[in-house]
């Protein structure tokens, strides 16, 4: 019996490669980026603005190479076990989060068939965690043939985006960082006028450029960049590039006769955007917030110019290349290009010199643009071949280019398919009188600068399926087919050999129907397929005793799917909606008939308190800095706006047995009668104020005790509007987290706030530029090991930034406390007492609940989770009508 060898993987932390800070609101920022050793040394760099589970975007990475340093299946095939997991979608396009906090991760999913689902998967126990449907949200359909939902990837905030036809959409654990909660969308960006040639353009691929930011191209041309940060993605921040110019505003220019674009895209760690179209290829360069800008374009050879045939023919069923560019390149001696097929009848593989071109370069024929290096033409073994066809983006290692056939022979029945009809005759691929066959690897030999053939194995058979390559077993994996069933084919990287079959079934629920195969964190391959996920493991034979077990739902029932009464399995299209078994969420409200009345109001719900929190009702700043004082004390937070003690205040602190008051600010702020007033009820009487609103917060921080993080937000502004949304929603977030809030202006940090950050090893900074500056921000830095910026469009975008946050760090999603983001006084003493119970803050439009869209979004993504929701403030600060519309979207 035959074993795998053992190969040693060393993780190790590295400096980022790619240029360019991250943006200043990043959510988690760009992650220390994990390599793997490899054997053959050939790992392209790390984008730190990725997920780092080495395979975290579509073709693997930025570079679109399809290849791994991690381990496969070995084989024997008896001892690789396959199993099947139907989720009534397909193909399912795979990609693997970072771990979590328990070490183990997910795999996330998007699909192109059907309604456009999203999989949330446990990779460890083979089961399902949750799919999300677009269509039963709102969302359309994809179409036949679509590819809406093809190219997907993870960021470093772990957030699942999916290029759509229409828009950028961005998904997410409906309870941060909790791996086994509901999907949750957490946002969708419609695609603007000016990112898009013509109302008939739509999205087709996307990426991670170098400097975070989301790149994107359309079908017709389009390029644009927009930050990955669901609070900065929109028109504002968008910048775009259109390849056809002019030409998309020409009435005379029918749209095929612009270039297209069919596939998607590749970037590369100084700011370079790769895009193929009908035509030729591009480079873009876009570094580090800039707009994207035409660097070259290089035509390339396509028969289609001169009258090719356009069927089984110029490269891909007549639009050109049929390959997402692939870059070439790795070290810093290297040749670096940029690899594709090209556009005619026997096709061949192109390289392209993707940076400059080298001096005393020609040619390598009479009218070829000098930057392509080298052309080699795809025959798959076959001396007289004529055509040649690949559906497929291109496999590349080091100097190497594996490509795979897609021309599919003349079906006994129904002959050639059409290229209209290319989606369906992939469901047939792999009918034994239809199937293509073929497999070539094409290398660059940098010292006679040419490419040359090293292996073509003519009678291999990958359909439709996207290969992949394991550097650790230096064997190519993709889903094949002989004499009419599904396999794992591995295929000798140096030879070309197939050194290992693993046989599935001939049912439908195999074919891989045009998702890539990878090579998963776990040693696994993992591909999309008709129908669901299928997964090969390696297994032991010592340990395991069922080694070779062929798990179909097709060929051993549905048995392990949970089933509704009627016998259909759960989640199918036909399956009836499953009851919601949830306790129903418990709705409130606690207001008064002011400020003042309202603090008491919420007070008046817990039983007692040794010590009460008295601030002014009449300006904000001492106030905020108190909320998380009360919360760390477990006490209420009071406000006050008289020249003597209020007597509804007076009975509320008597009520709850207080024996300590702690008064925020001077006397100009809680007056020295409030003060009388509470030592006469025999009460003790701490008062914490400094010279002003920053010295006071210093004051109140020391007695909360600084540690490893603090808040930081603006704490005056000459605009009585502006100072105090940001400062709130901050107070929120410090009190759930138990640690103080410090203010600073926009520009000028106050020297109480300077000092007390010197220590501290992380800065939560709410708010954006205007209120608070990059300057200050890069002060905050001069004692801390890092500072987040959390901040939104406006003062709900950043609430709802800023209650995820939270719920990353630790505070309870099960509970929200919801106030007016009008106006201040509701959402301080909302903020203790939400603090208080390890409950979240979060601040809507109590008038027009649609212009706090961010929030009310992010109550209806969490309704499975929020099971406690209480309106703090009376019918004038939340009307009965938004109240009602709350209550809506957590039911």
């Amino acid at each position: 019996m035959s074993r795998a060898p053992v190969l040693l993987l060393t993780l190790v932390l590295a400096v980022p490669l790619l240029g360019g800070a991250p943006p200043a609101d990043a959510q988690a920022g760009p992650r220390d980026c994990v390599t793997v050793e490899a054997p053959d040394g050939n790992e392209p760099p790390c984008n730190p603005h990725l997920a780092q589970p080495i395979w975290s975007a579509s073709h693997r990475g930025p570079y679109a190479q399809a290849s791994s340093p991690l381990p496969g299946p070995a084989g024997p095939a008896e001892e690789v076990d396959v199993f099947h997991d139907f989720l009534f979608d397909a193909p399912i396009q795979i990609q693997f989060s970072t771990p979590y906090a328990d070490g183990r991760r997910v795999a996330w999913g998007s699909t192109v068939g059907f309604d456009g689902s999203i999989f949330k998967f446990d990779p460890e126990t083979n089961s399902f965690i949750d799919r999300f449907s677009p269509t039963l949200e709102g969302g359309e359909a994809p179409g036949p043939g679509s590819i809406s939902g093809a190219y997907n990837l993870i960021d470093a905030d772990d957030h699942l985006i999916v290029g759509r036809e229409g828009a950028v959409e961005v998904y997410g654990d409906a309870i941060p960082g909790d791996r086994m909660s509901p999907v949750a969308r957490l946002h969708q960006f419609a695609l603007p006028t000016e990112a898009l040639c013509r109302d008939t353009d739509k999205l087709v691929g996307i990426t991670m450029a170098a400097d975070g930011r989301i790149a994107f191209a359309t079908e017709l041309g389009v390029v644009g960049v927009v930050p990955r940060q669901p609070a900065r993605m929109n028109a504002d921040e968008l910048q775009v590039l259109s390849l056809n110019g002019d030409a998309c505003t020409d009435p005379a220019v029918e749209d095929d006769q612009l270039e297209s674009v069919s596939n998607s895209i590749a970037a590369d760690e100084q700011g370079g955007i790769y895009v193929v179209t009908s035509a030729a290829q591009y480079r873009v360069d876009a570094p580090d917030g800039a707009a994207p800008t035409l660097t070259w374009r290089a035509a390339y050879p396509t028969d289609d110019a001169a009258g090719g045939t356009g069927i089984g023919g110029g490269g891909r069923l007549g639009v050109g290349s049929g390959s997402t560019p692939s870059l070439m390149g790795t070290d810093a001696g290297d040749d670096r290009f940029v690899a594709i097929t090209d556009g005619r009848d026997l096709m061949h593989v192109v390289l392209l010199w993707r940076d400059d071109i080298p001096a005393g370069w020609q040619p390598i024929a009479e009218g070829y643009d000098p930057r392509i290096a080298c052309e080699f033409p795809v025959t798959f073994g076959e001396e007289d071949a004529e055509s040649s066809l690949s559906e497929q983006s291109l496999l590349v290692r080091g100097n190497a280019v594996v490509v795979v056939d897609n021309y599919q022979q003349l079906d006994p029945v129904l002959g050639q398919f059409p290229p209209q009809f290319a989606p369906y005759s992939q469901l047939l691929s792999g009918l034994p009188g239809n199937q293509p066959t073929g497999l070539q690897r094409i290398d660059w030999n940098p010292t006679t600068r040419t490419c040359e053939e090293v292996w073509a194995n003519p009678e291999i058979s990958i359909p439709n399926g996207i290969p992949s390559m394991s550097a650790a077993t230096g064997m190519i994996y993709g889903i094949g087919s002989r004499d009419g069933v599904w396999t794992l084919e591995g295929i000798d990287f140096e030879t070309g050999e197939a050194v290992l079959t693993v046989p599935t079934t001939g049912f439908p629920s195999n074919n891989s129907f045009y998702a890539a195969t990878q090579v998963g964190p776990d040693g696994s391959v993992w591909t999309g397929n008709f129908g669901g996920i299928t997964r090969f493991e390696q297994c032991d034979p010592i340990t395991q005793t069922t080694c070779g077990r062929r798990l179909d739902p097709f060929e051993a029932g549905l048995g392990p799917f949970p089933t509704d009464p009627g016998g259909d399995v759960v989640g199918s299209p036909s399956a009836e909606p499953q009851p919601d078994n949830r306790p129903a969420p418990t709705i409130g409200r606690v207001g008064g008939a002011d400020r003042v009345a309202t603090a008491v109001a919420l007070s008046s719900r817990r039983a007692s308190a040794d010590t009460v929190v008295l601030a002014t009702g009449s300006a904000y700043p001492d106030a905020l800095t108190g909320s998380p004082l009360a919360a760390t004390l477990d006490a209420p937070l009071l406000l006050t706006t008289a020249p003597r003690l209020e007597p509804n205040v007076a009975a509320e602190i008597t009520r709850l047995g207080a024996d300590r008051v702690i008064l925020l600010g001077g006397t100009s702020a809680v007056p020295a009668g409030v003060e009388q007033d509470l030592i006469s009820l025999g009460l003790a009487v701490d008062r914490l104020a400094g010279e002003d609103r920053f010295a006071t917060a210093g004051l109140v921080a020391d007695t909360i005790g600084i540690g490893d993080v603090v808040v930081l937000a603006e704490g005056a502004n000459n605009d009585p509007a502006r100072g105090w949304p940001d400062a709130v929603t901050g107070s929120g977030l410090a009190a759930g987290l138990g640690v103080p809030i410090l203010l600073t202006t926009v520009d000028v940090m106050p020297f109480p706030t300077a000092e007390r950050l010197l220590d501290v090893e992380e800065v939560l900074l709410v708010g954006g530029e205007a209120a608070v500056s990059e300057t200050i921000a890069a002060e905050a830095t001069h004692g801390t090991s890092s500072v987040i910026r959390l901040a939104g469009p406006d003062r709900y975008a950043t609430s709802h930034d800023v209650a995820l946050e939270a719920q990353r760090r630790g505070v309870d999603p099960s509970v929200a406390y919801v106030a007016t983001g009008r106006d201040w006084p509701d959402g301080l003493a909302a903020a203790a007492a939400a603090g208080g119970v390890g409950g979240m803050l979060l601040l809507v439009d109590g008038i027009d609940l649609d212009a706090s869209s961010w929030t009310a979004n992010l109550i209806a993504q969490q309704d499975r989770v929020i099971g406690h929701l209480l309106v703090v403030g009376g019918t004038a600060a939340v009307t009965p009508d938004t109240v009602a519309r709350l209550e809506a979207l957590v039911r």
